[in-house]
């Protein structure tokens, strides 16, 4: 049985090989360039999943028509299949179907671009250690947002960088902008 899956794979050809390493490559471009990003953003790993549909998909005929129909492993495959794709969008609907208000993101992003100057370097101090500045943050406030733990470690960075003025926004639990202080080196 195994030895009939093993061939089954092998006889992929080298178009859909390729296919295969195309959609491979940029997810793993994009894990190893921004790892911290990967690492903080729930979505993430969403374009794996085209690699995913490629590496279970172009097989899986192959592998069918290996069996014949009346096998048993036809029928084990297939339901393990059919509970898969059940629990996954069981698991989508519970965890990611009601996800996080965008609105929220969208506001503090506006009250962070309203609140700094295009010559200010944009500095996040969380007050509590969930706080994350996210890429939906990033993306609303149209800005890059340096993540420090003091106004002491902003001017070190100002500093360091030869960057002259910055804003620093202290971040209260609830994603709102507790205190507002302008820097400079």
């Amino acid at each position: 049985m195994l030895a009939k899956m093993r061939s089954a794979v092998r006889a992929l050809s080298r178009s859909e090989i390729a296919l295969l390493a195309l959609a491979l490559f940029p997810v793993c471009f994009h894990h190893l360039l921004l790892p911290r990003w990967t690492s903080i953003d729930k979505f993430s790993v969403i374009k794996t999943s085209v690699f995913l549909s490629l590496a279970i998909g172009m097989p899986l005929p192959r592998v069918l028509s290996a069996w014949s129909k009346d096998t048993a492993p036809r029928y084990i495959l297939l339901g393990t299949l059919g509970l898969t794709i059940l629990f996954s969008l069981t698991g989508y609907g519970k965890y990611f179907a009601v996800c996080d208000d965008p609105g929220q993101w969208a506001d503090l992003g506006a009250e962070i671009a309203a609140g700094s100057g295009s010559d200010e370097v944009v500095f996040a101090i969380p007050t509590h250690w969930r706080i994350k500045i996210g890429p939906r943050v990033i993306y609303y406030a149209g800005r890059n947002i340096q993540t420090v733990r003091s106004e002491v470690e902003a001017v070190e960075w100002l500093r360091t960088h030869g960057r002259v003025r910055g804003v620093v926004f202290y971040l209260a639990q609830n994603q709102d902008i507790q205190k507002v202080t302008r820097i400079s080196r």
